[in-house]
């Protein structure tokens, strides 16, 4: 069964932009990344500070190899000055 991953934080003051480019540019990395099936970034409307992951993994697994790599190659600490209060969920995807 698919894992499907919430990720939420919220953008630091001034970073927004910094923020969207970081992750324009390593999100093809992300989708090429062996067991990620599918990756959006969306932005809350009524509070644009507020942004949220919605990723498709065919395993939590695959999910952890692909955070230790990114963790590894140092991206997470990089993401981690431009963004606050992270919250991460992981649910079956029942396709329904």
């Amino acid at each position: 069964m698919a894992c499907q991953v919430i990720f939420e934080f919220r953008i630091k003051d001034g970073c927004e932009d910094k923020l969207k480019q970081h992750l324009k540019e390593i999100l093809p990395d992300t989708r090429d990344f062996p067991g990620c099936l599918t990756v959006h970034m969306v932005q809350d409307m009524e509070d644009p500070a507020k942004v949220v992951l919605l990723e498709q993994w065919e395993t939590k697994n695959d999910y952890d190899k692909y955070l230790a790599w990114r963790t590894e190659r140092g991206d997470v600490a990089a993401l981690e000055k431009l963004f606050e209060d992270p919250k991460f969920r992981f649910f079956n995807f029942w396709g329904a």
